[in-house]
C-alpha cells in the first residue's frame, strides 16, 4: 500500500510528491536482506514448507525473491503445487466468503504439506494467521527463520 499510495492522489495535489518519496523509500523485508550478507548466519536445518504470499506475487511483483533468500540460507524449500493460487486470507475472502476461504486454505495447506514439512513458512502476517487455523504444522514469518 505504501508504494502505491501516490496513486491515490491527484497529480498536482501536494501530497502526490511526497507520498513519491515515501515510495521510493519503501522495501519489503525481502528486497532489503537480498542485498545483505547473510552468510555469517547459523540457520537450523529443518524441512520447510514456503507459501508465497499474494502480496509478494502479485502486488509487490517479487515473486521468488524469498526463495532465492531461503536457498542462499541453505534452506531447500520443495515446490508447492498451485503456489501461485490464494490461501484464501485476501482481502475479504475470511470475513464475507469463510466457506469459499476455508476451502483455499484446505487446498493451500494439502499442497504445502506434501512434503511432510516441520515448519510452514510465509511472508504475510494475515496467510499466517489464516493458515495457522487450519494445521497443527507450526506457521512462521519467514523472517523467523533468521532468529535460531
Amino acid at each position: 500500500m505504501v508504494k502505491d499510495y501516490s496513486s491515490l492522489f491527484d497529480q498536482d495535489d501536494e501530497y502526490h510528491q511526497k507520498a513519491q518519496q515515501i515510495a521510493k523509500k519503501t522495501k519489503d523485508i525481502a528486497q532489503f536482506l537480498a542485498n545483505q550478507d547473510l552468510s555469517q548466519l547459523k540457520l537450523a536445518n529443518q524441512n520447510i514448507s514456503y507459501h508465497e504470499p499474494c502480496t509478494l506475487q502479485h502486488g509487490q511483483q517479487l515473486g521468488g525473491l524469498v526463495t532465492s533468500i531461503l536457498q542462499q540460507l541453505g534452506y531447500t524449500p520443495a515446490p508447492v503445487k498451485d503456489a501461485h493460487l490464494c490461501c484464501g486470507s485476501a482481502g475479504t475472502y475470511s470475513i464475507f466468503q469463510p466457506k469459499l476461504s476455508k476451502q483455499f486454505r484446505a487446498n493451500k495447506l494439502k499442497h504445502l504439506t506434501t512434503n511432510n514439512p516441520e515448519i510452514i513458512v510465509t511472508a504475510n502476517i494475515g496467510c499466517l494467521m489464516h493458515l495457522q487455523q487450519g494445521t497443527k504444522i507450526p506457521v512462521k514469518h519467514w523472517v523467523e527463520l533468521l532468529d535460531t
